[in-house]
């Protein structure tokens, strides 16, 4: 079935790269808050990860590519709001001191 100019099966595809980007991309920035991830939120969608693994070998790399990049991005945000805040740096919590002050 034809959604516009995509298959169904190009849009899961793409759905499940962007779940994996999601998911890579939460473990990432739950351990820079010094959090552990809860894999068992994972377990869902590892049956679609899976076939999306083994039917494209570069699909892990563009994954955590992109979550890195997404860490990356939202770390920066976190990083300007900290610098404009005029909250003093005890009262923001350690979750921002983990994220903003390296």
């Amino acid at each position: 079935m034809k959604n516009g100019r995509y298959s169904d099966a190009q849009i899961m595809a793409v759905l499940k790269q962007v779940e994996l980007v999601a998911e890579i991309g939460a473990c990432m920035t739950s351990l820079s808050l010094g959090l552990t991830p809860d894999f068992g939120q994972s377990g869902a969608y590892i049956e679609g990860w899976l076939k999306a693994l083994r039917d494209d070998k570069k699909f892990i790399f563009s994954a955590a590519s992109a979550a890195q990049k997404a860490v990356d991005y939202t770390t920066a945000l976190a990083n300007i709001q900290h610098r404009e805040s005029s909250t003093p740096k005890d009262e923001l919590g350690c979750y921002r001191e983990r994220i903003c002050c390296r």
